[in-house]
């Protein structure tokens, strides 16, 4: 059975007719349902709308929330409306293909362990995925799945009895969501929100203090404040995986790991919505390209500042006063790219009519 290929022109076009491929499984899902709902919008529109960490501080270190319920409410923010549901048992399954049945794509979270085409960690790992179910053909019990995850990219009819493993296995939280009719376009409609009022919030997002939840800024500055301790504990990743609670302090580690590589996501999606954000028309004003500029530069840095840690795990404790020297090094980057993109919205927020 051969994959479904066809030519690809420019992945981040919204007018090429091919599904988007990203390193971020959430973005990469829901921009392939944005893209079919909508084939003349870029799907960074809706889904950068965001700057959020989803990073809260817990115990005297931070904890980094799931970002899948900041992007459906982000979603729901630009007029679709998003249903979610629970993937258990046979009462979930049944519900999951009846929306499929009547037409529906939908985002389901799978586990890797038993999705046949997921090499990296099938029959490895039991960890959630994101990946599109459509085109439901209960006569040959067949589903179409795409995997627009850029290392596996798969779009293939496979088997339902096949996947049902990989949609049952309680070991992962397993969801689905769809997109029910609602609006998809930009600058009106349910849409209401002013430009201004958004790089307002943006603002707060990036630098200022959001209550519970840290703003860029803050999670950088905790980071960076917190060098030390978290080189200190890094080596518990070297251990074995073991379920969820046994490890405390691996299952801390691995969890800021992994939402530090999800924050680079957000970063990368926002500089991007921004991009299609409207120039002010004023003189003197900056370019918001300009912004996108910084906040691109602050995610590569994070995803440097990341990979440096990842690379200390398994450095012998003498070596790693260098690579704590250059994580320091990048995180004054990204605070300052941070800095200089949220005083710049700020000042478009305060002083410009849209």
């Amino acid at each position: 059975m051969s994959a479904v290929t066809s030519p690809r022109t420019d992945p981040t076009d919204p007018t090429d007719p091919t599904d988007p491929t990203d390193p971020s499984c959430y973005h990469a899902t829901l921009a392939t349902l944005l893209r079919q709902r909508s084939p003349g919008t870029d799907p960074a529109l809706v889904l950068g709308a965001t700057a959020a960490t989803d990073a809260e501080r817990q115990n005297g270190w931070v904890a980094m929330h799931d970002v899948l319920p900041t992007l459906c409410e982000t979603l729901t923010a630009w007029g679709h409306d998003v249903v979610r549901n629970p993937l258990a048992g046979s009462e979930g399954l049944d519900a999951l293909f009846q929306a499929l049945r009547d037409g529906h794509p939908a985002m389901v979270i799978v586990d890797t362990f038993h999705l046949a085409h997921y090499w990296i960690d099938h029959g490895r790992v039991h960890a959630p995925h994101a990946v599109v179910l459509r085109e439901y053909d209960p006569a040959e019990g067949t589903v179409r799945l795409t995997d627009p995850v850029d290392i596996v990219h798969f779009d293939d009819r496979v088997r339902v009895d096949a996947l049902v493993p990989a949609l049952s296995d309680d070991r992962v939280d397993l969801r689905w969501l769809m997109l029910r009719d609602g609006y998809a376009g930009r600058g009106a409609g349910p849409v209401r929100r002013s430009w201004a009022g958004r790089f307002l919030d943006y603002t707060e997002m990036l630098t200022g203090r959001e209550g519970s939840r840290l703003s860029g800024v803050e999670l950088t500055d905790w980071l960076a404040g917190s060098m030390d301790d978290v080189l200190g504990v890094l080596p518990a990743m070297r251990r074995p995986e073991r379920a969820s609670g046994e490890d405390p302090e691996r299952d801390r580690v691995a969890g800021l790991l992994r939402g530090m590589w999800t924050y680079h996501h957000t970063l990368r999606w926002f500089g991007r919505h921004l991009t299609l954000a409207p120039d002010p028309e004023a003189d003197g004003c900056p370019s918001l390209d300009a912004v996108a500029g910084a906040v691109e530069r602050a995610s590569q840095d994070w995803l440097v500042t990341r990979a440096l840690l990842v690379r200390s795990v398994i450095l012998p404790d003498h070596e790693r006063g260098k690579y704590r020297d250059e994580v320091l090094n990048r995180l004054g980057e990204v605070r300052a790219a941070l800095t200089a993109a949220a005083d710049v919205l700020r000042a478009l927020g305060e002083e410009i009519e849209w």
